[in-house]
């Protein structure tokens, strides 16, 4: 194989298992990853002379950045983005299309399970068994950290 397919294939694997790692909220992958595989992808595509050979290139492209967009809208990258010190109302604005709570009944209160002194956010697109929870400690009505909880 050639450096200009090494490029496009390398390229093309790390954004599509970044996405998966994310998608499948295994964890949460850096950008950069992202912003590597992308442009490891366009670097070889503006090697490549065949209009046959471009536009191969330009679906793989696309499929990279299909991928891309979904790994980062994950829960886990939402999460990413909340700081230490943001207000309840700071957070929920952030976290706007995303389901808060846990989904779970407490059985001792038959309200919804919340441990004190938490936010739990969900997936709007996870399956109401999915267990994957955003978690965000708050003290004195301000943020202190936030995880991503798998299922």
């Amino acid at each position: 194989m050639s450096t200009r397919t090494n490029l496009i294939v390398a390229g093309l694997v790390a954004v599509l298992l970044a996405a998966f790692v994310d998608a499948q909220e295994l964890g949460v992958m850096p950008r950069l990853v992202y912003l590597a595989g992308n442009l490891a992808i366009l670097a070889g595509l503006l090697t490549r002379s065949s209009p046959r050979r471009i536009a191969i290139v330009v679906a793989l492209l696309a499929t990279s950045l299909w991928a891309t967009r979904l790994g980062l809208s994950s829960l886990g990258h939402r999460l990413d983005g909340i700081r230490p010190g943001m207000t309840l109302e700071e957070v929920r604005r952030y976290m706007a299309g995303y389901r808060e709570g846990s989904g779970m009944t407490n059985p001792y209160t038959g309200g919804e399970f919340v441990a004190d002194g938490t936010l739990i956010f969900k997936d709007p697109a996870a399956s109401p068994g999915d267990q994957t929870w955003g978690v965000v400690v708050i003290k004195n009505g301000r943020v202190t950290s936030a995880y991503l909880s798998p299922d």
